[in-house]
């Protein structure tokens, strides 16, 4: 392990089990001894690092979902791209005792102050998406719009009673703009907002709040997971 940089570490651990939460979602679970060094529990990034046929290295950015320091662990929920990219093809072949290195975690989003919040994500998204749902403070209010492709990539969450969660099952790209904009925008122009998925899918979500008087970037956050027409981007 080496020394840490702005609280970051890089970390070599190992595959103990694979589970598959719905078709094109597989997570995998990785432990080591120097996660004890580890000090973010869920929702931060880190960097993920994969061999390339050619010897070179391909890194990618995924959410922890889940860090369980009695045992070392930590989940990372990976989405099976058709066709794959480097971390996709990893996840899909990945078996007990392959290595994975990690480098990382930068601090989690911090809601804990929001009153009312709307997330929007797609299926590239749904991990991040999970994650914040599972750390808002027990007391928040809003909804979370996560858009999936087929019903059964649908998958149990945890998030406050005052949220509700409505999947929307498109396959469409933009399968989430309809479902926005049948919700009333003068309702969520205080709320905090966040959306991630396709580039210009997030591109029509703030021009609809723009449009709608929304001027406030202090509490948004809108990240485009990858653009159409492009392989595996640098965050999943």
């Amino acid at each position: 392990m080496s020394s840490p940089t702005h609280r970051q570490y890089h970390f070599d651990t190992r595959v103990v089990r694979m589970t598959q939460l719905s078709p094109r979602m597989r997570r995998i679970t990785v432990s080591s001894p120097e996660l004890a060094a580890f000090h973010v529990e869920n929702g931060p990034n880190i960097k993920l690092y994969f061999a390339l046929p050619d010897g070179g290295r391909a890194s990618r950015t995924y959410t922890v979902r889940h860090f369980r320091r009695d045992a070392l662990e930590l989940d990372i929920d990976f989405l099976l791209h058709e066709p794959d990219g480097a971390a996709s093809h990893w996840a899909r072949h990945a078996q007990p005792g392959d290595t994975l290195a990690i480098m990382g975690p930068r601090a989690p989003l911090d809601l804990a102050g929001e009153a009312q919040v709307l997330l929007l994500a797609d299926l590239c998204a749904l991990p991040a998406a999970s994650a914040l749902l599972e750390t808002l403070p027990a007391d928040a209010c809003g909804t979370a719009l996560l858009a999936v492709p087929a019903a059964d990539e649908i998958i149990a969450l945890q998030h406050p009673a005052g949220v509700t969660v409505q999947w929307v099952v498109d396959s469409a790209v933009d399968a989430l703009l309809p479902a926005l904009a049948a919700l009333p925008a003068s309702q969520w122009l205080d709320a905090y907002l966040w959306a991630a998925a396709e580039s210009g899918v997030v591109k029509a979500i703030r021009e609809h709040f723009i449009a709608a008087g929304r001027s406030s970037r202090a509490r948004t956050r809108l990240v485009g997971y990858w653009k159409l027409g492009q392989a595996e981007q640098d965050h999943a």
